[in-house]
């Protein structure tokens, strides 16, 4: 969720842009469209989160929780709506989901870890500051070479190969760098990758 997130972020205009920018769709739309974008996506990871948290809860058939905590971020999304919409106009209505969607997460963590104890014992935040760091060089590779080689109302064909190379490479260097700090996602998904690889070379012989 956080490499989505980014990015959504890092290429919000440039997405925009190749999506939407032609005809009436001017600057001034690509402008609002991607500041809309930035502000759902900063929910992104929270949203996934949530969606795993509540799994675990209908997995203990506890389907209480979630409901509970689901109506609360619901009427805080009401409020916020009302309240950021003056100050942010339709950013106001993003940041509001954004926030409500957040606080969902957490109170579902919380209760969580109140219903489970400390079942993680920091093993999250130690994964998130992993794939944080892990981030720090895809998102200096995308920028470069969206700076080098995109260009603003130019051929759509180029720009979308653009876009795609700089994703790529991005997702090279975020795999590779969260193998370096030994992530366990990356881990798994390796000796995942080995297994079959083996299983396919036992069959063979």
């Amino acid at each position: 969720a956080l490499p989505m997130m980014t990015c959504f972020i890092v290429l919000n205009k440039e997405l925009v842009e190749v999506a939407y920018m032609r005809g009436s769709f001017d600057a001034t739309s690509v402008e609002f469209t991607r500041w809309a974008l930035i502000c759902y996506a900063l929910g992104t990871f929270s949203y996934t989160f949530q969606e795993i948290l509540m799994k675990v809860f209908y997995s203990l058939k506890d389907s209480k929780t979630p409901m509970i905590t689901s109506l609360i971020s619901v009427i805080v999304n009401v409020v916020l709506d009302f309240a950021l919409v003056g100050p942010f106009d339709y950013r106001g209505l993003a940041i509001a989901t954004t926030i409500a969607i957040t606080l969902n997460m957490i109170m579902l963590y919380i209760s969580l870890e109140v219903k489970l104890g400390r079942f993680m014992n920091g093993r999250i935040l130690l994964t998130i500051l992993k794939s944080l760091a892990s981030l720090i060089l895809p998102v200096v590779a995308t920028k470069w070479i969206v700076s080098m080689w995109y260009v603003t109302g130019g051929s759509l064909l180029m720009n979308l190969v653009v876009i795609l190379a700089a994703v790529l490479a991005a997702g090279l260097l975020y795999f590779v760098c969260s193998w370096i700090l030994r992530m366990d996602e990356t881990k798994f998904l390796i000796d995942e990758y080995l297994k079959r690889k083996n299983k396919v070379g036992d069959k063979n012989d």
